[in-house]
């Protein structure tokens, strides 16, 4: 189930009071099809809350992507920036983009709705994870190579004495 705006309603938020704060520390954008948000050479350090459209992140160098619809937070924000994911639309979007200075703000004026987009970020981590498991598990295969590579090369000077 993904973390959305609705998740914050209670008796006095709404939704739409929600989307109405967002758009109050963010900027409204909108980005064509096959469009990049953010990469390595253009990061943003910021939170994305998309409004309309699809999104994938993408970790070129493992071949790792997850995508992101409609009513989700995504970014890279200092806690979750990646140098080695990219954003790129997979449809035309509209979003609200909310810098670290405005998310500053927010967290001080709004923590309900902060901790709504830190729900939402935090899957992100889950996906990060997996990338961070794909390396150690390319690291011990290397590793384990080079360890029977050492045990061959030994065994055949052992023979030739």
């Amino acid at each position: 189930m993904n973390t959305s705006l609705t998740d914050i309603r209670n008796s006095d938020v709404t939704e739409e009071n929600a989307l109405i704060s967002l758009r109050r520390y963010g900027v409204k954008k909108m980005k064509k099809q096959n469009e990049v948000i953010y990469s390595a050479a253009n990061p943003a350090n910021s939170v994305f809350y998309l409004l309309k459209g699809t999104v994938k992140l993408v970790d070129e160098q493992k071949g790792i992507s997850k995508t992101i619809t409609a009513d989700q937070f995504f970014g890279d924000l200092f806690l979750f920036y990646s140098k080695d994911i990219y954003v790129e639309t997979l449809s035309d979007i509209e979003y609200i983009q909310i810098t670290n200075d405005d998310y500053q703000r927010l967290f001080k004026e709004d923590f309900k709705l902060v901790t709504t987009i830190i729900k939402d970020l935090s899957k992100q981590t889950v996906f990060k994870e997996e990338r961070k498991l794909s390396k150690v598990l390319d690291n011990v295969k290397n590793l384990k190579s080079k360890v029977i590579n050492r045990l061959d090369n030994k065994q055949r000077e052992c023979k030739s004495y």
